[in-house]
């Protein structure tokens, strides 16, 4: 959503945010590439 920066930005810098947004999309990437091979994930 176009407000979601406003409440990361109130914490912490300009550098910040697009750092969180790229980390937040990576993994987003990864388990999809995951889900879509099959990967099984262990038990906690």
């Amino acid at each position: 959503m176009p407000g979601d920066g406003a409440g990361l930005r109130e914490v912490g810098s300009d550098v910040s945010v697009p750092q969180i947004t790229l980390i937040a999309a990576w993994f987003n990437d990864v388990n999809r590439v995951a889900d879509a091979l099959g990967v099984v994930r262990p038990d906690p």
